[in-house]
């Protein structure tokens, strides 16, 4: 894949995931249903 497909792109401040900040997460790494649930039910045991 070359840069100018690639997802980051227009974000020049992005070389990699660690990169991201908490907007571009949720931008990019959007969950489905079942893995929002997943996340909703681990976070709610470990509080």
């Amino acid at each position: 894949m070359g840069m100018k497909n690639h997802p980051f792109a227009p974000f020049t401040n992005i070389v990699c995931d660690t990169d991201m900040r908490i907007k571009e997460v949720r931008q990019f790494c959007q969950l489905q249903p079942e893995g929002q649930s997943l996340m909703r039910a681990a976070t709610s045991y470990c509080a």
